[in-house]
C-alpha cells in the first residue's frame, strides 16, 4: 500500500501538482467561478461553412442563475435573453413576442453560435449538482490541471456528464467536455486570456466547438467584466424584456 501511494504522489508531483482530495479541488474551483453578480460586456465571431457571423452583446447575471443578455449589434441586434429557474424567455423586437424554452430546446444554439443557452445562462456552481471525482492530472496549454468527472445527480441537467481540466494554480477550467446523457461528447470548450479581476481569476477568451457540427467554431472574448456589484432585481423581470 505504502508503495502504491509512493506511486501516486509520483505522479501528482511530475505533473506539477501536489495531491489534492476533490472536494478541495471543488471548493476552490467555485470560490474562483462562483460570484454573487457578475455584468460583462462580450463579442462573439462564429465561423462556419456558411461564412462568419460576428456579435456583440451584455450580460448580467447573479449566484441564483438568473441571466440577462442583449444583443446590440450584429443580425439578432435588439433581442434580449432571460434565464430564470429552467427555463429560457426570448424576445424578438420585430415580433413583439416572448417565447419559453425549457428542457432540451436550452441545449439548442444560442444565436447560431456552437455556444446553447445552457453554456451562457443559468447556475455556475456545480456541486449541489453534479458529483465529482478525480480522474488524473494532465498539462493543457502549459499548464499543470486536475482533470475532473462529473456526473448530474438529476435528469433534469441539460449536460448530463461533464469534464473538466482544472488550473491547480489559478483554478480555472482550460478545457471542458460536455456529454448527453448517452454520454455523447456534444460540445468542447477551450479558455484562455487568464485575468484577474476583482481578485477573482477569469478567462476572457473561449473557445466553443459544437461537436455535433462540422467544421464550426465560434470565439467569445470579454472585453469587460464587473464582479459583484449589486445589480438591481429589474433587470430579471419579464417584464424587462419589453422595454
Amino acid at each position: 500500500m505504502k508503495r502504491v501511494i509512493a506511486v501516486l504522489f509520483s505522479i501528482f508531483t511530475a505533473a506539477g501538482i501536489s495531491a489534492a482530495d476533490i472536494d478541495t479541488i471543488i471548493s476552490k474551483f467555485e470560490a474562483n467561478t462562483v460570484y454573487d453578480t457578475v455584468y460583462a460586456e462580450s463579442t462573439m465571431k462564429t465561423t462556419n461553412s456558411l461564412g462568419t457571423a460576428q456579435s456583440s452583446f451584455k450580460s448580467w447575471n447573479r449566484r441564483n442563475g438568473d441571466t440577462l443578455i442583449e444583443i446590440d449589434k450584429g443580425p439578432d441586434k435588439g433581442q434580449k435573453i432571460l434565464r430564470q429557474g429552467a427555463s429560457v424567455f426570448l424576445f424578438y423586437p420585430d415580433a413583439e413576442e416572448v417565447i419559453r424554452l425549457q428542457g432540451s430546446a436550452l441545449k439548442d444554439s444560442l444565436m447560431g453560435s456552437d455556444f446553447s443557452y445552457e453554456d451562457l445562462t443559468g447556475e455556475n456552481s456545480i456541486s449541489d449538482r453534479y458529483t465529482s471525482s478525480l480522474a488524473g492530472t494532465e498539462i493543457v496549454d502549459g499548464r499543470s490541471c486536475y482533470h475532473v468527472l462529473l456526473t448530474a445527480k438529476n435528469s433534469r441537467e441539460t449536460y448530463r456528464r461533464q469534464e473538466l481540466w482544472i488550473d491547480a494554480e489559478l483554478y480555472v477550467s482550460l478545457k471542458t467536455v460536455l456529454y448527453s446523457a448517452s454520454g455523447r461528447a456534444l460540445r468542447e470548450l477551450h479558455s484562455g486570456d487568464i485575468k484577474k479581476v476583482s481578485g477573482f481569476y477569469i478567462a476572457t477568451k473561449m473557445i466553443m466547438q459544437d461537436l455535433l457540427k462540422k467544421d464550426s467554431t465560434t470565439v467569445l472574448t470579454i472585453e469587460t467584466v464587473i464582479i459583484n456589484k449589486p445589480v438591481d432585481d429589474k433587470i430579471f423581470s419579464r417584464e424587462n424584456l419589453t422595454w
